[in-house]
């Protein structure tokens, strides 16, 4: 009878033995699951900050763009007007000189029509500054927003492979939690046997 005794205890005890092994190999596991979840939501946070960035920057150019061509037609329309005055200016200056005779008049609209150039001038000069104010936002929010789409691109291959790692994991942890579960089972089982035979 005490031979039965001492085997049950042994058994026991063994189980018991492994059940706690599976425990410790369990949390183990869920430990590393729990890692590779809060990297997935780091990398989650961090593609999104960078997302965010690249509409931030977008937005940015659109706003120059928008106010550049807005300015660009008000300026454009205006020079056509002002060139037209020179233009009409300079035909008026040249008939009343050449047809007239009459230079004190005729210097008055050459003065007029200079005027207007310089304005002219001037105001193809402001579009020609604002187109290339806008190509250089439009350099520069391409340059910016492709380096954070690189960096987005591998932070995403990097999240693919920790989700990978993390579903390994979890399966990992999950079979592990069935073996645990199954190890008590013999547990109780052992812990009856032994009782059963000391009583």
């Amino acid at each position: 009878m005490s031979k039965h005794i001492e085997e049950a205890k042994e058994r026991l005890k063994l189980v018991e033995k492994e059940y706690k092994d599976a425990q410790r190999r369990t949390d183990r596991m869920y430990e590393l699951e729990r890692k590779a979840r809060e990297e997935c939501d780091r990398l989650n946070a961090e593609i999104d900050t960078m997302e965010g960035r690249i509409d931030e920057i977008w937005e940015a150019y659109y706003l120059v763009r928008d106010r550049n061509i807005s300015l660009i037609k008000e300026y454009s329309k205006e020079a056509n007007a002002v060139h037209e005055e020179m233009d009409d200016c300079f035909k008026k200056a040249k008939m009343i000189k050449y047809e007239y005779e009459e230079e004190e008049l005729a210097l008055v609209y050459f003065a007029r029509a200079y005027s207007r150039k310089e304005r002219r001038d001037a105001l193809n000069e402001k579009v020609r500054k604002l187109k290339e104010a806008k190509e250089e936002a439009l350099s520069e929010a391409k340059n910016e927003s492709e380096g954070l789409e690189r960096a987005c691109d591998l932070l995403e291959d990097e999240l693919r492979r920790v989700k990978k790692d993390y579903e390994k994991k979890k399966s990992i942890r999950e079979r592990l939690e069935r073996e645990e579960s199954e190890l008590l089972k013999e547990v109780e089982e052992a812990f009856e046997e032994y009782r059963d035979i000391k009583i």
